[in-house]
């Protein structure tokens, strides 16, 4: 599945499903709401789930529930770490950040809103297919405190920073989505070596915040990046991007792995 393919075919989904709640909430939070979900972004985390289901030849009607909850749980996350009480950033995307259009406390209660609307979709998803339990708790999982969420904590209330860290900070705050993203059709698709792509999810995941901090080098207060330089930075993706190529390698020939490839060297190469 092509990039342009895939947009066609989430966006619409997607916003059909936001849809689905606007009668029965107030107009100024659905405003929010559909201003957030809508404001762009790559969609990585459900693109790269699609992939990945593509790759195991799980139908994409198989993941797409659980993909629009995940995007609707990374945007959430994006709301309140925009808050003046985080990381106090005005814009995101270009645009706005959603505090910083409708109030502080609107955008808390956006993003409160898309997460409990990503779990009601998750519910949805079991009652259309009880099979897929294990992944949406995979993916509960890994949004929860013991996971993304740990990563905010850690990063919020860590003064001194070293780069064990760091590390922790990343694995948590960015990859445990990517993982999810990944792991949702692995679980789907029964796949017996699950460790690997497990692998994979954090080797990427990790190489996905490297590039962010490059990008972020000159506004950053602090990031991994600084810690290291920007040299060792530069060295440390080409190292994640050797062991994810590895990976990649032992996967048969197929139209699916193109795609996948093509979008990890996207990830490694992009510059905002």
């Amino acid at each position: 599945m092509t990039t342009d393919s895939f947009q066609a075919y989430f966006e619409v989904r997607l916003n059909a499903t936001i849809e689905t709640i606007k009668p029965e909430v107030p107009e100024r939070l659905y405003e929010a709401i559909y201003y957030t979900i809508s404001s762009g972004g790559k969609r990585v985390r459900p693109y790269l789930m699609f992939l990945i289901a593509d790759l195991l030849n799980v139908p994409k009607e198989k993941v797409l529930g659980q993909a629009i909850s995940l995007e609707c749980i990374h945007t959430y996350s994006l709301i309140h770490d925009d808050l003046p009480c985080m990381d106090d950033d005005d814009y995101r995307r270009g645009k706005e950040s959603c505090h910083n259009k409708f109030g502080e406390a609107m955008a808390i209660l956006c993003g409160d809103s898309l997460l409990n609307f990503a779990y009601e979709n998750l519910f949805n998803t079991l009652i259309e297919d009880n099979s897929l339990l294990e992944s949406c708790r995979y993916l509960a999982k890994k949004a929860g405190s013991t996971g993304m969420i740990n990563g905010q904590m850690v990063e919020l209330f860590s003064f001194n920073m070293t780069e064990d860290l760091y590390k922790f900070i990343y694995d948590k705050k960015t990859s445990e989505l990517i993982k999810a993203a990944i792991m949702v059709p692995v679980i789907i698709a029964g796949v017996e070596n699950s460790e690997a792509y497990e692998k994979f999810a954090e080797n990427l995941g990790l190489m996905f915040q490297l590039m962010d901090d490059l990008i972020d080098y000159d506004k950053d207060e602090g990031s991994l990046a600084q810690h290291w330089g920007k040299k060792q930075t530069k060295e440390k993706i080409d190292s994640l991007s050797d062991d994810i190529n590895m990976f990649l390698d032992t996967i048969e020939d197929s139209n699916a792995k193109k795609d996948l490839s093509e979008f990890v060297k996207f990830l490694s190469n992009r510059s905002k």
